[in-house]
């Protein structure tokens, strides 16, 4: 509904973006690798940030494929 939209819009749009260095060790840690054996390309900022999280466009070493990763 229109009213949650606008109450919660702020929250999606306004949400503080947590660091590059806190995002690079969240990603390395969790996934077990260094960032730059795992992609090639890694968006130091965020291309949307929400509540619990961000998103970060980056492309996977192995394949080349475009992603989405969400911290």
């Amino acid at each position: 509904p229109l009213e949650y939209i606008t109450a919660f819009e702020p929250m999606l749009m306004q949400a503080p973006k947590t660091c590059y260095a806190d995002v690079k060790s969240i990603v390395e840690e969790d996934l077990g690798a260094p960032i730059d054996a795992l992609f090639s390309e890694f968006a130091e900022s965020p291309i949307a940030s929400a509540s619990l999280g961000q998103v970060h466009k980056a492309t996977l070493r192995a394949t080349g494929e475009e992603v989405a990763v969400k911290v």
